[in-house]
């Protein structure tokens, strides 16, 4: 019987997990999202919302470059972004431990600051 009430329990806390979202998740809610993949993760700009401070974000180390710009879900891989142009420069901000919950893009000069869309 204990075996039983583990299983079940375990079973539950499985199915109570939410998965991270996907490029299609957030093109489904909105077609002009500007958002990019990196490390299995979507990235979402968050540079004009009123809590980000630019001067707040220092730039890490290079980890990549966008490789393809397209807004096609299926197409969607790593390094691929719905607005930055194929090339655009992305780097770790300093400072922010293992996990890059934020990172910074750069295009014709400015800062765009990116945050992970990460359920929980």
């Amino acid at each position: 019987m204990k075996r039983i009430v583990l299983f079940l329990v375990v079973l539950l806390l499985i199915g109570c997990e939410d998965p991270n979202p996907t490029a299609e998740d957030v093109l489904r809610q909105s077609q002009s999202a500007d958002i990019f993949e990196y490390d299995s993760t979507i990235f979402s700009n968050v540079t004009d919302y009123e809590h980000i401070d630019l001067n707040t974000y220092e730039k890490g180390s290079f980890i990549g470059e966008i490789v393809q710009t397209t807004d096609d879900p299926s197409r969607f891989e790593e390094l691929s972004a719905t607005q930055l142009p194929e090339g655009t420069p992305i780097y770790e901000t300093e400072n922010t431990g293992s996990v890059q919950y934020f990172v910074i893009a750069e295009v014709a000069g400015r800062t765009l600051i990116y945050q992970a869309l990460i359920e929980g």
